[in-house]
């Protein structure tokens, strides 16, 4: 199902980016073979990121942007340092260095999703070393993609797979990609 002379791809998104494969899937179903959600957000269609995380959570990117972001922007809801030691050595501190605000339109704009996307094979995949925080945020849209029938695997990794267990995260893509070449 390409167009020209590139095959359909498997479209992947990945924390906040799967409230935007969602729209691009729906945008370009004939130009995508699979769907791949890597620990993210799966929204229904007018939701916004802010009403798939537990409501403390909202309400803290919210008040962050009143009182430190000029009402517009979210600064980060945690401390860079502890995230940089979560991973190893230089890797902690470079992503540590390329953390940084994000607006807050993007947290509470709503997903305009065409359904075009339905028909398209999804794999929801679960990062299963998370922390209990991690767990309640993204545990909604583990259950959306349980309850649509998606595919569900899951990997033995915090929640950055890329960063921890890159060559698994690949096999699953791969597999995600094999399987939309039997069904598309």
């Amino acid at each position: 199902r390409g167009t020209g002379d590139l095959p359909a791809g498997v479209l992947c998104g990945e924390r906040y980016g799967g409230r935007v494969s969602g729209s691009v899937a729906g945008r370009s179903a004939e130009r995508i073979a699979h769907v791949a959600f890597i620990d993210a957000f799966v929204p229904r269609d007018g939701e916004s990121v802010l009403d798939l995380v537990p409501a403390a959570f909202a309400g803290r990117l919210r008040t962050l942007a009143i009182e430190s972001g000029d009402g517009w922007r979210v600064p980060l809801p945690f401390d860079a340092k502890e995230v940089a030691q979560v991973f190893p050595g230089e890797l902690g501190r470079r992503y540590a260095r390329q953390l940084g605000e994000q607006p807050l339109g993007t947290f509470t704009g709503p997903a305009r999703l065409t359904g075009a996307a339905d028909m398209l094979p999804h794999t929801y995949i679960r990062c299963a070393g998370h922390d209990a925080f991690e767990e309640t945020v993204f545990a909604t849209s583990l259950a959306r993609a349980n309850a649509l029938g998606w595919r569900i695997r899951e990997i033995d990794a915090p929640h950055d797979a890329q960063v921890f267990a890159p060559e698994r995260l690949v096999e699953l893509l791969e597999e995600a990609a094999a399987q939309a070449g039997r069904t598309g």
